[in-house]
């Protein structure tokens, strides 16, 4: 504990220039002088603390070896020019069959250097293929994605390969997932085939991320027969999350799929599109009336949310047919919910639609959504049609008709569709 305070102390007063009191240190016998050591060299040591972290690294036990890994990446990253110093002992450890020792450097070293990064990117590659154990491979095929990610494309073949033939499919897996950042070279068709259907899955999304015609193509064959759920659900954000894609058959399969995971998807992807033909989508799924409700009114608020042309009459279809005898209860919960939209999209001409409402509903439910309605929609001349139900029988109905009548004095929050914004 002396030697620690002593450290601090030394850190307070000569800041980096205490580097090699810190590095004679990592020496001391009390765990804890070596601990605050590291934790100091950490924040303010010196490049001259590399090769001593280096090598108290080589050889370190599993429970000494993350804060090591840490204080040599924080050194590494104010002094990145100094990087040259510990890639020579990356190459020795590989030499030498020290395979986590390796690793641990490689996963030290910044990416911010243009320079540093080639030379790790190039290290990384040849760990990947020396490499045996899992925990190893784990972690470079992490490293390898981040270079992908930050434009490397050095380790892309051997990350490839670790990909069609590791046999762990938590390795297959990861590899996958990091080759959305691959080279367009690299073709990602194959890897659909892989017997584990995560890896499948990781293929779709990566096939998504690149978003190249050929492969989406191969998607499409694939998805066609794929027994997974979670696969298809990939596969839907492939397809309508991308530019090039333009299938609006696969689109109504993935709408009609058994899984409800995967028609969740499908309307979310929909959404992010926002063109006509997505929103037509959309609107099918609300009419849909055997479609679980969450699912009908996510397609409806986001129609509502975009001022879907078509909204108005769409809304009208919805209440016309909750108030039938083969109506569900889905249907009925769905029209309230529409018609309060009507007040907060605010379509053009929906205040007699609303009144009209209003004055007809067979139930309170109906009314009371209604008169919400009338409220956010913020015409202040609607006060006149929302007093007298402040006497209503039905509590629920005054209620409404009261917090309208608030909303009116507040004013309208947002703007009505095909208002420009302010």
């Amino acid at each position: 504990a002396s030697a620690a305070r002593a450290a601090r102390e030394a850190l307070a007063r000569r800041g980096a220039e205490a580097t090699p009191v810190l590095v004679r240190l990592l020496d001391a016998e009390a765990p804890a002088a070596r601990t605050a050591a590291l934790e100091l060299l950490g924040e303010a040591g010196g490049p001259e603390a590399l090769a001593p972290v280096v090598g108290k690294l080589d050889g370190a036990d599993a429970a000494d070896r993350p804060l090591l890994r840490r204080t040599l990446a924080a050194v590494l990253a104010r002094v990145p020019e100094h990087a040259a110093k510990v890639t020579p002992a990356v190459e020795q450890a590989l030499a030498e069959g020290k395979e986590t020792l390796a690793v641990d450097l490689l996963r030290a070293l910044p990416l911010g250097e243009a320079g540093v990064r080639a030379e790790a990117a190039r290290l990384t590659a040849a760990a990947l293929t020396a490499a045996t154990g899992f925990e190893a491979r784990y972690h470079l095929v992490l490293r390898a994605g981040a270079l992908l990610a930050a434009g490397e494309t050095g380790p892309g073949q051997e990350l490839y390969a670790t990909a069609r033939a590791a046999e762990e499919p938590e390795l297959r897996v990861e590899a996958v997932r990091a080759l959305g950042a691959a080279p367009e070279s690299l073709d990602l068709a194959p890897l659909l085939d892989d017997v584990w259907p995560g890896v499948r899955e990781a293929a779709a999304v990566a096939i998504g991320q690149r978003d190249l015609e050929g492969e989406l193509r191969v998607l499409a064959t694939a998805f066609a027969e794929e027994p997974w759920p979670l696969v298809r659900a990939a596969a839907a954000d492939a397809f309508l999350r991308s530019a090039t894609w333009q299938g609006d058959d696969v689109a109504r399969r993935l709408l009609a799929d058994p899984a409800e995971l995967v028609r969740e998807r499908a309307i979310v992807a929909l959404d992010g599109r926002g063109d006509e033909p997505s929103q037509r989508m959309l609107a099918e799924v609300v009419e849909r009336h055997t479609e679980r409700l969450e699912l009908r009114q996510r397609a409806l608020g986001s129609l509502a949310r975009r001022c879907w042309p078509e909204l108005k009459p769409l809304i009208i279809r919805v209440v016309e047919h909750s108030v039938r005898a083969e109506a569900r209860r889905g249907d009925q919960a769905l029209a309230l919910d529409a018609i309060r939209m009507l007040g907060t999209a605010a379509p053009p001409n929906v205040r007699s639609l609303l009144e009209e409402i209003a004055r007809e509903a067979p139930v309170p439910a109906m009314l009371a959504a209604a008169l919400q309605a009338l409220g956010d929609l913020g015409e202040s001349d609607a006060k006149e049609v929302l007093e007298p139900y402040l006497r209503h029988a039905d509590a629920g109905v005054a209620e409404a008709a009261a917090a309208a009548l608030r909303a009116l004095e507040r004013g309208r929050a947002g703007r009505r569709c095909g208002e420009a914004e302010r």
